[in-house]
């Protein structure tokens, strides 16, 4: 019924988690293929550790090449009718299987999501999200497009042509934009469920966040080829742009920054904190330290 697909870089002191949540399913009809992106750790000796006492489980190795690439590698070993996509530093409550193919059955869709909580590094909870849009289709807000938090048709993943090559971050959001898209045309179907079954943590390992300039550059990449599509909710066009703009302002980069936060305020005229993020990052010194002083972590946003 599922594949659960686990991409994974350097993260031996994580992987162990996430891979008991999974094995722990109470629905029991699915295997794991973890990808690994090129870890120069002791990665691959737990998945062998989980390999002994687990026959679902797999392997795959691929260099170095990001976490995209390594969920299209996992995905085209997969044997699954469903994908979902989990993150190796994150987990999985144990009926989180059990209630996506319960939805599934019931609602006939193509793609289930369903909620996610974060927690910090003490383990305390400190947010909760779910799909701000319940019913079918995919207008712009529906879904959730984060690690672990859908699962999609194996058939409609291939006819988009999997996650986008060589995008350094914010790759589920680039896919759900060609989801968006193809939809409309094809017919395709989403059903959302208010259920919170994946546990996300802050962690000191390595996470795409921490690069600015990556965040930067992938925001700045959707931003500009699914213009039509994210303007057509000023929200998230505004929320999208001051995101790129202050990844822009950590990386040094104060002259991208002024025009996406400029564009930001074009979406959203009445938001005064982007005025004031404006004209920060027109002043020399102060610039640098209300944004370079910062941590280099960038908060992520999603559609």
């Amino acid at each position: 019924m599922f594949s659960v697909v686990i991409p994974t870089f350097n993260r031996e002191k994580l992987l162990s988690r996430c891979l008991q949540s999974v094995l722990g399913q109470s629905f029991r009809d699915f295997e794991v293929v973890v990808a690994d992106d090129g870890s120069n750790d002791g990665s691959r000796a737990i998945v062998d550790e989980h390999v002994r006492r687990e026959p679902r489980l797999r392997y795959v190795f691929q260099e170095n090449k990001g976490a995209g690439d390594a969920r299209n590698l996992g995905a085209a070993e997969a044997r699954g009718r469903y994908l979902t996509f989990l993150d190796s530093d994150d987990e999985v409550l144990p009926c989180w299987l059990e209630v996506l193919e319960r939805e599934l059955n019931r609602s006939d869709a193509s793609i289930v999501c369903c909620g996610i909580a974060w927690h910090d590094s003490l383990g305390q909870c400190v947010q909760e999200r779910i799909p701000e849009v319940l019913g079918e289709g995919l207008p712009p807000q529906q879904g959730h497009y984060r690690s672990g938090t859908f699962a999609i048709d194996r058939k409609v993943f291939e006819e988009i042509g999997g996650y986008a090559s060589g995008l350094a971050a914010n790759q589920h959001s680039e896919l759900r934009c060609r989801l968006e898209l193809a939809a409309r045309h094809l017919g395709w179907t989403v059903s959302c469920l208010p259920d919170v079954l994946i546990r996300a943590h802050d962690h000191d390992g390595p996470k795409i966040r921490k690069n600015t300039y990556d965040v930067f550059r992938s925001a700045e990449f959707i931003l500009t080829k699914y213009r039509s599509l994210m303007r057509e909710n000023r929200q998230t066009y505004g929320n999208w742009a001051s995101a790129c703009a202050g990844a822009a302002a950590k990386s040094g980069r104060f002259r991208d920054a002024r025009l996406w936060f400029g564009r930001a305020l074009g979406a959203q005229p009445t938001r005064i904190r982007y005025y004031a993020r404006y004209i920060v990052a027109t002043i020399p010194g102060l610039r640098s330290y209300v944004w370079c002083k910062q941590s280099t972590e960038v908060d992520s946003v999603s559609l």
